[in-house]
């Protein structure tokens, strides 16, 4: 993979999204083409190196996409049903890449602190910036605060770090998160691009993936199932 690899993934992801909300049969398509694109270069991929890995999870992003237009459920149920595939994708790649994401007790006194921090950050975000509420989702945060760590930081970050240094793995893994975000607005994607900013510096430092949970999970509570706080 090139050089600028991660900055193609970013252009390719966010330009799939945007055509994705304008029409939904030119997003499929774009995003295949994708897929089609990332299958076509690992083919010539000499071994299974980092850069190939990374680019082997990154694909998920592309096929849980395309799997949400044809899971023709209520909300609630599609939810459950695309990150249960997605428990299933980043379970089986890191026993499969034989990865320890960061499940360790190393740094654990930091939890405290994670806690105010992702407290705060939810606060503001909940204040300043109308996300819209679904008080059910909060029994299936868990799930929801599990996968997304261990595909954005435990692998996605962690793959693009060996190659291409921390600063571009944050960046890269924080884009990746809030790209998806695009229907809720720019202030909406700048937040969330910011605070999984904080999440990937949090993972950068510690490399637990206990405390991305965590903050994961807090941020999601307030954002998407606590009441709107103004002050």
């Amino acid at each position: 993979m090139p050089k600028n690899s991660l900055f193609l993934l970013s252009i390719s992801i966010l330009l799939s999204e945007i055509i994705l909300r304008l029409n939904e049969t030119a997003g499929f398509f774009l995003y295949s083409f994708l897929i089609l694109g990332c299958l076509i270069t690992l083919s010539k991929a000499k071994s299974l190196n980092d850069e190939a890995k990374l680019l082997i999870v990154f694909i998920i992003l592309p096929i849980l996409r395309i799997a949400e237009l044809f899971v023709l459920f209520p909300f609630f149920l599609k939810i459950n049903i695309v990150y249960i595939i997605l428990f299933f994708l980043v379970t089986f790649y890191s026993l499969k890449f034989k990865i320890n994401p960061g499940f360790s007790k190393r740094n654990l006194w930091m939890i405290p602190l994670v806690i105010i921090i992702s407290i705060i950050l939810g606060i503001i975000g909940n204040a300043f910036i109308s996300f819209e509420k679904y008080p059910g989702l909060i029994f299936s945060i868990p799930l929801i605060a599990y996968s997304e760590g261990i595909l954005f930081w435990g692998l996605i970050q962690n793959y693009s770090e060996k190659n291409h240094g921390a600063i571009a793995s944050i960046m890269f893994s924080s884009f990746l998160y809030s790209v998806f975000s695009l229907s809720l607005g720019f202030p909406a994607v700048l937040f969330i691009f910011i605070s999984a900013f904080f999440i990937g510096i949090t993972y950068n430092s510690t490399k637990n993936i206990f405390l991305v949970i965590t903050m994961n999970f807090i941020l999601h509570l307030f954002l998407f199932g606590f009441s709107q706080i103004s002050f």
